[in-house]
Order: C-alpha cells, then sequence, then structure tokens
C-alpha cells in the first residue's frame, strides 16, 4: 500500500523541517529541503525522489575562501557519496547508473575553509556543520526506514549551501596564495562530534553562489533524470 508521501501528485516537492542538535540537545530550524520527483506505476509502484538538503547564508562584506587541492584518481573513482536510501531496487543497478550518470567530482576539492574578517564567528564553519546536520537528519527522518511495501523506492539526499556573498578558492602556487572566484565549490567535510558518529566520514558538501543556482539546479535535474532513465530501464 502507498504511504501518504507517495500520494502527492507534485513533481516537486519543498518543505521546511525542524531538527534536533543533538550536541546541544534543542531543536534548530532547517533552512529549506528541496524535492524532486520522478515515478512511474508501470507493472510495480517506482519512485526515485532527490532532495537538496539547503543551508542558506548571505555574508555580503565577508568572503568565504576554501582552499582546494587536486582530486586524486581515487576520489574520482569514486565519485560522490552514493547519499541515498533504497527498497527492492537491484543494487548493481543503482551503482552503474550513479556511477555513469551523477555529478563528478571536480578537477579540485575543498579540504578546508574559513570565513574572512569573521571576527571569531565564523558563519562558513558552523554552515558546514548544520549542513551536514541536517543532512543526517533528512536521511534518518526518511519515510523509507518504515515502509514495508513491495515498491521501489529511493531517496537520494545532496547537502547544499546557497550562499550571496563572495566564494573564493584559495590554491598554492610556488609558495604563494592565489585566490580565485568562483560559483560552485565542492567541499570534503568530516564533522567529528560524538553524537553523530554515525555519519560517513566521507561527506562532499556542495557550496553554490546564489547567481549560479538556477543553472546548478537544471543541470542536476538532468542528471537526475538520467539515472531514473537508466534503472527504470535496466530493472
Amino acid at each position: 500500500m502507498s504511504s501518504k508521501h507517495r500520494r502527492l501528485s507534485l513533481k516537486e516537492r519543498i518543505k521546511i523541517e525542524t531538527l534536533l542538535n543533538e550536541n546541544k540537545n534543542k531543536g534548530r530550524e532547517i533552512d529549506l529541503i528541496a524535492g524532486y520527483l520522478l515515478n512511474s506505476n508501470k507493472d510495480i509502484y517506482k519512485e526515485f525522489m532527490f532532495y537538496f538538503v539547503i543551508e542558506i547564508k548571505k555574508e555580503i562584506n565577508k568572503p568565504w575562501i576554501v582552499f582546494t587541492s587536486e582530486s586524486s584518481d581515487f576520489d574520482k573513482a569514486l565519485g560522490l557519496p552514493n547519499s541515498y536510501l533504497q527498497r527492492n531496487f537491484e543494487k548493481l543497478n543503482l551503482a552503474n547508473s550513479f556511477s555513469k550518470y551523477n555529478q563528478p567530482i571536480l578537477d579540485r576539492i575543498g579540504r578546508t575553509a574559513f570565513e574572512g574578517f569573521s571576527n571569531g564567528k565564523d558563519k562558513l564553519y558552523s554552515s558546514l556543520c548544520n549542513s551536514t546536520k541536517a543532512f543526517f537528519h533528512a536521511m534518518n527522518s526518511n519515510y523509507i526506514h518504515k515502509d514495508k511495501s513491495s515498491d521501489k523506492l529511493l531517496s537520494y539526499f545532496e547537502p547544499m549551501i546557497i550562499l550571496e556573498g563572495e566564494l573564493l578558492e584559495a590554491t598554492t602556487e610556488n609558495n604563494k596564495i592565489e585566490l580565485n572566484e568562483k560559483s560552485y565549490i565542492q567541499i570534503n567535510f568530516n564533522y567529528l562530534s560524538p553524537q553523530y558518529n554515525n555519519i560517513r566520514q566521507r561527506n562532499i558538501i556542495h557550496i553554490v553562489k546564489k547567481e549560479y543556482l538556477e543553472e546548478y539546479i537544471d543541470k542536476r535535474v538532468s542528471q537526475f533524470k538520467e539515472i531514473y532513465k537508466y534503472v527504470i530501464r535496466t530493472e
């Protein structure tokens, strides 16, 4: 029997949720969870739900600076973490589809980051922490955990920070630091906390400038559609 969540006919869903900060035992609001739904009722119900777990920040006079290094061949071979939950799909089909069509790891990936002129209150670091916690909450509270049907279901989660402000990539060349403006950066952020010790160690957060957001979403939706079509075709 289909769940209430899956009776929704909207192609796109947006919602606001509150998560419990397990470090401080108090709630905070997730800025936004935006979802894109693809489904089929042929033979057996199949559903892909792609979630952007979003933190939104406006920092006009405090540039965000991300130190990057070249992505290794191993990084690129692994690709983005398979941050999804699923029921009843063939695991190999899913692995092949995400490997083939998902967003690739960039040639350079963020390793450390800080906010310029922060006066000790680094909102970049806190945004990375909040994004990780929200991502953790979204995965753990997803309806798939309780679904007992024979439907084929998948929920994919992508942690994202939307920035209105200056985003700079810092690289080192001949012992000098070079800064370049970027519209999109991937950062590998490992959040260390005993309360969140089951968060995967390889956590890629996507920082997207507001001006690039529409183009980025269009690109990701196209990739999600290709992933979905591949799986539906091969199941």
